[in-house]
């Protein structure tokens, strides 16, 4: 894997900016030569971190097997197998992008990423039957901070029925639109905009709907040579900026919480496409954690419980923590 272009926006003065808000926001674009930010941190370490990662997990899963019966007698996703790996990893570099630094110039830094691999030969197109697209993911935003006992509920699977329960996942999925890019791939319609709007997963993620509660959707056409991936490559990176307080916290909830990615795509057939629809979800650390409301507010969510274990609560106010730098910035990447 070599990342070709990297462009990290990081968030300046209280380190909080939503997911996304950065000029790239689908995952696959073409990257200026330069971006004036405030930091940069070298691709090379970004590699490394990557292909050396703190924690990782990965699980295997049978892609969009709901249409299988529909796809043309040749079809190479029919019976094929992916893997789906994340990565979570904490690292240090000079605070002012140089490349040798005091260890009081340096700071701490936490970083995510995802990747694919398939069983079949070929780049995602022909592994998916040779769709042109679009592919649309939707994500559950990273500042999203899951209940204890909705994360302890995950296993070791892609599934995500565990954690927030068959009926929930079936009515994301029964929602789910055809891929467009005229709505910039946006999940649900009018009346269900969030997957927490659902009738169905009332409770399952554990959130009173006053409070926060995001997802992003991206999309992109897989017969741009621009943005195509290999079986193997990193296709998503997710990105801190410094990290304030104590070092492990951020790191620590990056690894505990739940990933969840839900894609949609047309798949070929000897008729009519079919519409595929996945949902994932994923943990870089299955850990269980200890369900302990730690600001007395009636939930235990993952952000808080790890600020116990990295000894940040003894020494910082829960609630300015909770939200210095988890809402990390999404990278653009192109992997080649």
């Amino acid at each position: 894997m070599e990342i070709l272009k990297l462009v990290i926006l990081f968030a300046f003065n209280s380190g909080v900016q939503a997911s996304g808000e950065g000029p790239f926001q689908n995952w696959f674009q073409s990257i200026p030569e330069k971006v004036a930010v405030p930091l940069l941190v070298s691709s090379d370490l970004i590699v490394h971190q990557d292909q050396n990662p703190n924690a990782t997990r990965s699980a295997t899963f049978k892609p969009f097997q709901a249409a299988w019966g529909e796809l043309r007698p040749d079809s190479v996703l029919r019976n094929s197998e992916w893997t789906w790996r994340v990565n979570a990893s904490q690292f240090y570099a000079p605070y002012n992008g140089s490349d040798i630094a005091a260890p009081s110039d340096r700071q701490a830094f936490v970083s995510q990423t995802y990747d694919f691999s398939w069983s079949t030969e070929g780049n995602l197109s022909e592994a998916l039957d040779g769709a042109t697209g679009p592919l649309c993911v939707t994500q559950l935003s990273a500042y999203v901070d899951l209940p204890v006992n909705v994360t302890n509920a995950f296993n070791d699977s892609t599934s995500c029925v565990p954690a927030l329960g068959r009926l929930c996942v079936e009515a994301i999925l029964k929602r789910t639109p055809a891929p467009t890019l005229e709505n910039g791939c946006k999940w649900g319609d009018d009346s269900y905009k969030m997957f927490n709007d659902l009738l169905a997963c009332t409770g399952s993620f554990g959130r009173d709907p006053t409070q926060s509660f995001g997802q992003s959707s991206s999309g992109f056409l897989l017969n741009d040579t621009a943005t195509q991936i290999d079986s193997g490559d990193t296709f998503w990176v997710n990105m801190s900026g410094p990290v304030l307080g104590k070092e492990t916290w951020l790191y620590e909830k990056t690894a505990n919480q739940i990933q969840m990615l839900l894609f949609s795509i047309s798949l070929p057939t000897n008729t009519t496409p079919v519409l595929g629809k996945e949902l994932l979800c994923l943990r870089a650390n299955t850990t269980k954690l200890p369900d302990v409301d730690l600001n007395n507010d009636g939930v235990a969510v993952v952000g808080e419980v790890v600020l116990l274990k990295s000894g940040t609560a003894r020494t910082a106010g829960v609630e300015s923590l909770m939200y210095l730098g988890l809402m990390a910035l999404i990278v653009g990447v192109i992997l080649g």
